[in-house]
Order: structure tokens, then sequence, then C-alpha cells
């Protein structure tokens, strides 16, 4: 039967097994060693065959976000539950797998491997800078071309293989910023619009509206206030004739009879009368608003960093992360900080990433942090007589016995851990033993004295 770890769905079902099934058990390999973690994990072989029978992975890029696109969907492609849906021929596995590989930036990946089996530690970084440096051209020219989804996930293998990367960092916050921009400019060309429609449907509202409001009014204005227009000069009788006298030579324009009564018409001795009422009061002094003072400018006193001790709970040097910023590996953290909240992120080999957010004050020294969740532990059987020899887990509250397998596969299968190191009892054939595990590493015992 092999271990139920690595078992297709169709082969738990009973149904005919083909090379595609053995295509995803190498995706259950593929994905441990791309995250250091197995695809399927359960406290019992029958919950870890439903969970492969549910056929539904963690991501990749969330165990470990320094995995590229391309290699998380080959990983995820090869634990379709469906065959039809996988990757169908080796040949295919294998051009796929030599793509991911050019798009790292390894194009020797034989030679490669052979210089980092002789000299990991050597090695190693180099085969690091070389797909930072193919994610980082990858990732600019997908920004030139437009493709800033792309740009960004590029950028962000970068930093999370490289932390402390300045030009992907100042790349992100260049996308971040254009962004931006292009959302504001979004806003305010809606804006423009808006406008100019309102503008345009309020010009024929507002001529109708004056309309409505002339005809209304000349409807219902009464009679004396429309005999406020110009009225024709009102006529007044001529005076009585001269009696008859005798011819006088002509006298000076001031000793003139009373002039016509067309030169003063009556209207213009009637209009100063009506506009003469508000003139004759003392005209009101003008009315002063004292304007109020501004606001006073508020300084806000300057920010200076405190004291903070930030500590291991669970007494492992760990990795802390301060807002992007590495911190070192320790278990006591002596920092200077702002008051306010700080990003952190906790890393331990045998753990989860812890990540949160941390109020630092003023008038408080001391932050407890802590790891994540344990990962699972596993276990290795030595100088045993029968590599076919059964291995259980006993459990501590119920004294049930677990099955772990057999010897010769026992180390494949995962052993919830509730702390980072945990003593646990195993039975191995028909000999009990206890062995001190740790958290995502396998430790080995000796099937003969227990150690």
């Amino acid at each position: 039967l092999g271990s139920p770890a690595h078992l297709a769905p169709e082969t738990i079902e009973g149904k005919p097994a083909d090379p595609r099934s053995d295509l995803f058990s190498f995706g259950t390999i593929f994905y441990w060693l791309s995250t250091g973690e197995m695809p399927f994990h359960a406290p019992t072989p029958a919950a870890l065959l439903r969970k492969i029978l549910e056929g539904n992975p963690k991501d990749p890029r969330l165990v470990r976000p320094s995995i590229g696109d391309s290699q998380a969907k080959l990983v995820l492609r090869c634990l379709e539950r469906d065959p039809a849906k996988r990757i169908q021929s080796a040949r295919e596995l294998r051009e796929s797998l030599e793509a991911v590989l050019e798009e790292s930036g390894i194009v020797e990946p034989l030679a490669t491997l052979a210089r980092f089996v002789k000299a990991p530690g050597e090695e190693g970084p180099k085969v690091r800078a070389q797909i930072v440096e193919a994610c980082l051209r990858r990732g600019e020219a997908d920004l030139g071309a437009g493709k800033t989804t792309a740009a960004l996930a590029d950028f962000g293998r970068v930093l999370a293989l490289d932390p402390k990367n300045e030009e992907a960092r100042s790349l992100v916050d260049r996308v971040r910023r254009r962004s931006r921009l292009v959302k504001l400019a979004r806003r305010a060309a809606i804006f423009v619009a808006v406008a100019g429609v309102v503008a345009l449907a309020g010009v024929p509202a507002l001529r109708f509206a004056q309309r409505t409001r002339e005809q209304w009014r000349a409807q219902h204005t009464p009679p004396a206030v429309a005999a406020e227009a110009p009225a024709p000069p009102r006529q007044t009788p001529p005076p009585p004739a001269p009696e008859p006298v005798q011819p006088e030579p002509p006298k000076t324009a001031v000793e003139s009879p009373t002039p016509e009564p067309k030169e003063t018409p009556a209207p213009r001795k009637e209009r100063p009368a009506r506009s003469a009422r508000p003139t004759s009061r003392k005209p009101s002094p003008p009315k002063v608003i004292a304007a109020a003072p501004p606001p006073p400018v508020e300084t806000k006193p300057e920010v200076k960093d405190v004291p903070a001790t930030l500590t291991i709970g669970s007494r492992l040097p760990a990795r802390l992360f301060i807002d992007n910023k590495d911190q070192g590996s320790a278990i006591v953290f002596r920092l200077q900080l702002a008051p306010g909240p700080h990003d952190f992120v906790v890393q331990h080999q045998c753990c989860e990433e812890n990540r949160g957010v941390i109020q630092i004050g003023p008038n408080k020294e001391l932050y407890p942090l802590d790891v994540g969740s344990p990962k699972p532990g596993h276990l290795r059987v030595t100088n045993a007589a029968d590599p076919d020899t059964p291995v259980y887990l006993v459990e501590d509250e119920t004294g049930n016995m677990m099955p772990l397998g057999t010897v010769r596969d026992v180390a494949r299968f995962d052993i919830p851990m509730r702390k980072p190191t945990e003593e646990r009892r195993f039975v191995i054939g028909d000999r009990e033993r206890k062995k001190t595990l740790e958290a995502g590493r396998v430790v080995t015992i000796d099937a003969q004295d227990g150690r």
C-alpha cells in the first residue's frame, strides 16, 4: 500500500491507477521540497485519507512566500484530484520543470545541482542571487508592459528572498504611487464628467424655472402694483385766458407768464415724492461683522522613540522583524521604537510564522511575543531488525495507540505537536520507547535501546 500521505485519490477509492497516479505522488514530494511540509496532514491515517479525497491543499505561496507563481501552479496541478486536470505525462512534467528553472534564472540545472551538492553553503547564496536578479528584470519588463499585478508578484518574491533589497522596495513604492495617482485621476475625471452633465441638465431647468416664475408673477401681481409702471402724463386744465391789455414791450424770461403744462409733466413730480420717503430717514450705519479669529496652530510635540523590551515566550532564539526591518535572532530584544502600532513577524524553523501588530506605549516597556503554531514532528527509527515492524504513537490523554506506519516509512508521517519540544511515547514492535520530539525536525530513535 505504501505511505498514506502519498496515495492518489483514485487509489484510495479503489479505482484503476495509471501513470498520473504516480504524478500525484510526485506532487506530494514536490510540495514538501518547495515548502518544507506535506500538502495533507492529519492526526490519524483515516483522517489523512479523507483530507486527500477532499483535495484542497494549501497554496504553497501561503506557506513559503519565496515560491514563484509558476512553481506554485505546477505543484498544485500535480495535486489535482481529477486525473484529467493533472500533468499527463513525465515528459510534460520535465518540460514544465525546465521552464520554471529557466524563469528563475537557472539555465544549467544539472551543473547547478552538482555544485550545490558539493558545496551547499557556497552555492546556495549564488542561486538565491540568480533568482533575485531574474525576478527583478522580469518585474521591470512586466511593469514596462503595463502588467502591474505580475510585476508586483515578481517584486514580492524578491523581497521574500531578500527582505533588504532596496531596488525591489523602491520599485514597489513606485508602483503604489502610480496606482494612487491613477485612482485620483479617475476620480477627478468622473467628477468633471458628472459636473458637466449636471451643468448641461441644469441650464434648461433654470430657464424653465425662470419662465414659470415670471408667469406666476404676471398672474398673481395685484393691480396697485401693476400701476407702478410709468403712466401717461396727467391732463391738467389750461390756465384761464389773460385779459386783453395794451401791448407792452417784451419782458425778460423771468417775468414771462407761467410755463405751459407740458414742460412740467405730473409723473416727474410724483415719482420723487415716493422715492423721497426712504431718503428722509437717516441712513443706518453699515453692520460690521467681526471676523472670527483664526484657529490657533497646533504644534505637535516631537515624537521620540521609547525603550521597548520584546521577549519570546517559548524561550526560543527566534528571528524578529519590526516594520519589515530584521532585528536578528534572540530571545530578548531591547529596542527603541516610536509610540504607536508596529507590524511584527516572528520566525523560527520549528513553528509557523507569527504575524501581528504590537502597540507601543510611552508608559510600558515589556512586550511578550511568541512563535507561531508548532510544525509537525517526524520520527526516524534505526537499528530495527525488520523494516516492516509497525510503529505506534501512544496518546498521553487516552493511552490509545495510533499507527504511524512501519519502520520503513514512519519518517514520512506528520506527528502533531502542541509545543516546540515535547516528550512522546512510541511502541516499536513490542517495545515501548520515549523520545523528545522537536517541531519541524526529524528525530532519530534507536529501536534497540531507545536513544
